[in-house]
């Protein structure tokens, strides 16, 4: 999970900074998705984990 966090996270901050940092003049936009994106793994993951608790 690591390595694949890794390379959405670092996918999604380049992906984010190319379309909204040149489009929308925004510099920090990789950034930002690269949380974005890095939160959402978290959320999936603590969702993942709950439910195999409650089997």
């Amino acid at each position: 999970m690591n390595l694949e966090a890794f390379f959405i996270v670092f996918v999604a901050g380049f992906v984010g900074s190319l379309i909204l940092g040149q489009a929308l003049n925004w510099p920090d936009a990789g950034t930002v998705t690269a949380i974005a994106a890095l939160g959402g793994l978290l959320l999936k993951d603590k969702q993942r984990n709950t439910d195999d608790e409650s089997c």
